[in-house]
């Protein structure tokens, strides 16, 4: 796996650890992972298949982005990805919090 910064999970078990970690919250985070000094926050939509039909993301600056924060913004883009799989016919998998 390619490593961008001194924060990009390159171990396969950490990798499956965050995978473990998004299925439960419902989003995803790169905490600086591919670009120092930046952070994002997504989430899925699927179709009415239930196929990943692609995901929303917010990018921001990490300038102290508190785990509050990354809660509301992951809860934002989990509403969003709700609508537009509603939209499609789908319907996303809960979160199990």
């Amino acid at each position: 796996m390619a490593v961008y910064t001194s924060k990009t999970l390159s171990a396969v078990e950490a990798l499956l650890d965050d995978l473990e970690r998004v299925r439960r919250e419902g989003f995803a985070t790169d905490d600086e992972e591919e670009a120092e000094g930046v952070f994002c926050v997504g989430a899925a939509f699927v179709d009415h298949q239930g196929r990943c039909a692609g995901a929303l993301s917010i990018t921001g600056l990490k300038v102290d982005v508190s785990l509050r924060e990354v809660q509301r913004l992951g809860d934002i883009v989990c509403q969003h990805a709700d609508r537009v799989t509603a939209l499609l016919g789908g319907v996303r998998p809960r979160r199990s919090a």
